[in-house]
């Protein structure tokens, strides 16, 4: 028999308000608890790692890359940042008026660009107010539409260089992205709180935080719908001899569609971290929380194989058919 040492705070922190039922907002539902057993704890540990590798940011983070044929709302979002703030620079920004124009966008369609330099300084900085609505625009490979809102919380040093600080709160209001090459599309609807440190190349640290976010991901006929309420990732990326590790640690509640509308509180026992070249974590322990203290856990072993270990009556030991070794490419 395997103990599982579940650590009290951990659980405290990750069966959240959304464990008792009711909704955070009507569009943005918060499942009921889901009881984890031999039957579903292979589909909650997709949707935990899914999940974790999704908000804190698909391309070059922690994780590989298979996801990455998915289209990404806050990847996209993220990646827009350093554009902003130099596309503003070159705009005129008056005092007092806010701004707004409209572009052709390259593959066709129109994005409308709205400025509130709020402090009127001629730059974008802390206070100031961004808001793009794509209408059928084609950039490349994906087609976008709906809108995004970046609100500058805080802004210290050039955000299109590696050495800057910043929080921007993030609203996608409608905001999707359809992938042209795979007709896969995501539609993102919530907010979220980017909380950013960059000292260099490769040193970093990132937090994002959100009280209610949803994305409905639509690939093959189907549609998936994901929900992530009082969720937290965090990722410090360091330099090393090697290249650089990469430190992520993730809570909250995830409601999703693949698990019949209901919900788990995900929770970091220790941090995964990637070492590069490596595509996956080499070590760290997630943890998903269900109904009636059943869990399920998810430790690294290598930068290969991954240990579940299920606990579905919530005693502290190991339930048949666990522990498994898995492999990490086979999940993400």
């Amino acid at each position: 028999m395997f103990k599982l040492k579940m650590l009290a705070v951990v659980a405290a922190a990750v069966v959240m308000a959304g464990c008792g039922g009711g909704s955070d907002t009507p569009d943005n539902p918060v499942g009921a608890p889901l009881p984890i057993t031999s039957a579903n704890y292979l589909e909650v540990t997709q949707e935990v790692l899914t999940a974790t590798v999704g908000l804190v940011g698909v391309s070059e983070t922690l994780l590989g890359t298979q996801v990455e044929a998915l289209p990404s709302p806050v990847s996209f979002a993220r990646g827009r940042l350093p554009g902003l703030w130099l596309e503003a620079t070159d705009l005129p920004l008056i005092a007092g008026v806010v701004y707004e124009e409209t572009f052709a966008c390259p593959g066709g369609g129109t994005l409308v660009e709205t400025i509130d330099d709020r402090d009127n300084d001629g730059f974008l900085s802390s206070g100031d107010v961004v808001r793009e609505t794509y209408n059928s625009c084609v950039i490349d490979t994906e087609r976008l539409d709906g809108a995004i809102r970046y609100s500058f919380t805080s802004l210290v040093g050039d955000f299109s260089g590696d050495v800057f600080s910043a929080q921007i709160g993030l609203s996608f209001l409608s905001f999707r992205i359809t992938s042209l090459v795979t007709v896969a599309s995501a539609l993102a609807n919530g907010d979220l709180t980017l909380t950013t440190n960059s000292f260099g190349v490769d040193n970093f640290d990132t937090q994002l935080n959100t009280a209610s976010y949803r994305e409905e991901v639509s690939i093959g006929g189907q549609t998936i719908s994901r929900t992530a309420t009082n969720f937290q990732t965090r990722e410090v990326r360091v330099p090393t001899m090697a290249g650089f590790d990469t430190t992520v640690t993730a809570s909250g509640t995830l409601t999703s569609s693949l698990l019949g509308g209901n919900s788990v509180g995900i929770g970091t026992v220790a941090p995964l971290v990637r070492s590069s070249p490596s595509e996956y974590p080499a070590s760290g322990v997630l943890q998903a929380i269900g109904a009636a203290g059943s869990l399920v856990r998810i430790e690294a072993l290598s930068d290969t194989q991954f240990q579940l270990l299920l606990d579905a009556n919530g005693d502290g030991f190991a339930d048949p058919p666990t522990p498994v070794t898995l492999f990490w490419s086979d999940f993400i």
